[in-house]
């Protein structure tokens, strides 16, 4: 497994991967959260953000996690 900072070229699998994760939060409790889908502002607004950064797990070639840290 590998961890390293996301990039531009990582946008499209990341979305996916926050969908799923949408998707899971909505199951386990609808009544604070909605499955819905990413367009992929918000990791690039995370890349684009000099105080922020977001970290993805590679696990075979395909991402299996992210965290979003953002120094305040």
């Amino acid at each position: 497994m590998e961890i390293r900072l996301v990039t531009t070229n990582d946008i499209q699998p990341l979305c996916e991967l926050l969908e799923e994760f949408y998707l899971y939060s909505a199951n386990l409790q609808p009544q604070y959260y909605q499955s819905g889908k990413e367009s992929g502002s918000y990791p690039e607004s995370v890349i684009n953000d000099e105080n922020a950064d977001m970290f993805i797990a590679v696990d075979n070639g395909k991402i299996v996690g992210m965290i979003h840290v953002k120094e305040s």
